[in-house]
């Protein structure tokens, strides 16, 4: 292999690794919004079921 064979074959692996992280990040912001968003529903429902307790 030629040094340009060589760096093109880098650069490509340099692209598809940059890509992985990119996915990767964005799953994990995805399932970080969706913890975020079911922790209040579960606080909600925790604080339903204790003011149900009180009232009945």
């Amino acid at each position: 292999m030629q040094l340009r064979q060589i760096l093109a074959v880098l650069q490509k692996q340099n692209k598809y690794v940059t890509l992985q992280r990119h996915v990767a990040r964005q799953l994990i912001q995805q399932r970080a919004l969706r913890l975020h968003v079911m922790v209040p529903s579960v606080t909600n429902l925790v604080r339903r079921s204790n003011s149900e307790l009180v009232l009945n």
